[in-house]
């Protein structure tokens, strides 16, 4: 990953919560503003990065508004070959559908995360995933 970039994002992220936690909700929407600016100055360029995407779909306000967010980085974390990522992406996805009362296809983000994370060695992760799906099919 190029640096400059995760420090941008890196960046935009702290001042987010930062300002959030301060109950600065003019300033935190600056942030956002800026972090979405990035994303789009980057979009479908070299420098486009499934963590500015991630980043952006976490500090959405509506499930609807992440799951666009995350769905761009999933395409950028497929198209770079990036299974961490795509597996992370794809559960937050699956979380989200399943916020919006979406069962069908929370299971099928969550089966794609779980396809991603075979190739990672992140055990952490894979196992949120599993519990989800665990939790999914039981309800």
């Amino acid at each position: 990953m190029i640096t400059p970039l995760y420090d941008d994002v890196h960046g935009l992220a702290l001042e987010i919560v930062n300002k959030s936690a301060s109950g600065d909700k003019a300033g935190c929407q600056d942030s956002l503003n800026s972090l979405e600016r990035l994303c789009a100055k980057y979009a479908g360029g070299e420098l486009d990065h499934p963590l500015q995407w991630e980043a952006l779909g976490d500090f959405s306000e509506s499930c609807e508004d992440a799951i666009q967010a995350y769905t761009q980085g999933l395409n950028c974390s497929i198209k770079l070959d990036l299974p961490l990522y795509s597996a992370s992406i794809a559960l937050e996805m699956a979380e989200c559908f399943l916020r919006l009362n979406n069962q069908d296809k929370a299971l099928k983000f969550a089966h794609k995360a779980r396809i991603y994370s075979v190739s990672t060695e992140d055990y952490e992760l894979q196992e949120s995933i599993n519990n989800f799906l665990r939790n999914l099919i039981q309800v």
